[in-house]
């Protein structure tokens, strides 16, 4: 990592550290914006229970599971959409209604229907999905049609050109799917846990912090949540940097 880069970095924390002590001062709450010693200290607190490590376990077991399954239909609804149109037009819709209705809508209308224990799950996952099914639509569309004649296939889907041509050449796409799936997969599963009090989830120790008015402990479980998603981030990094 080059020396400016770090300086930069390093310059960055600063200012938010300074940020943080401004709003401190401004605000002049302990009870609402607690010090950053406090936040600390309910940090370290919260990082050496064990409940911790049940709830740490569990978000990223719902959160890998939602992921892996949006990822699979989006990649296969994709693909299937991007070969015929009209499967495309009759799913657009659908991806659209994922995409626009607003966050709290969705998690009422799953949540009626479908009660607490599952909403979190469905909520995630139908927010992925069009992430990783536009991807994949936008990838095969932008691929050079004669890459495709040189495989001189007699039909347009076959396990050859799919595996040979269409996934090596959108794997661009995919990779900035992902890499939009993960932050965004995180926060919204955290807050349809928050909306569904999901027993042992991080959402449920952020409403029941916010409901005893323990706001450095919204503040800490923050900070892990951040450093949650930008570990997960790193790794997908390395791995896609992998040769």
């Amino acid at each position: 990592m080059k020396t400016s880069t770090i300086k930069i970095k390093i310059l960055s924390i600063i200012s938010l550290i300074g940020l943080y002590f401004l709003f401190y001062k401004v605000i002049n709450n302990e009870l609402l914006f607690p010090h950053i010693n406090l936040v600390l200290t309910t940090l370290l607190d919260i990082l050496i229970s064990i409940s911790f490590f049940k709830i740490l376990f569990f978000t990223i077991l719902r959160f890998i599971l939602c992921f892996v399954i949006s990822f699979i239909f989006g990649l296969v609804l994709g693909l299937i959409s991007a070969l015929w149109n009209s499967f495309y037009l009759f799913l657009r819709p659908y991806m659209n209604i994922f995409k626009s209705l607003p966050f709290v809508c969705l998690v009422m209308i799953v949540f009626i229907f479908l009660g607490y224990r599952i909403t979190p799950y469905v909520i995630t996952i139908l927010v992925l999905l069009p992430l990783i099914f536009q991807a994949t639509y936008d990838g095969i569309k932008n691929i050079d049609e004669e890459l495709i004649a040189v495989y001189q296939l007699d039909s347009p889907i076959n396990l050859k050109i799919i595996f040979n041509v269409y996934l090596p050449l959108i794997i661009s796409y995919i990779k900035v799917a992902v890499m939009q799936m993960i932050g965004l997969g995180i926060k919204v599963l955290i807050s349809s846990e928050f909306l569904c009090q999901t027993p042992l989830s991080f959402g449920k120790e952020i409403a029941s912090a916010i409901n005893n008015i323990e706001y450095n402990k919204v503040f800490a479980y923050s900070i892990i949540i951040i450093i949650m998603v930008n570990f997960f981030e790193k790794c997908v990094n390395f791995c896609k940097n992998l040769k």
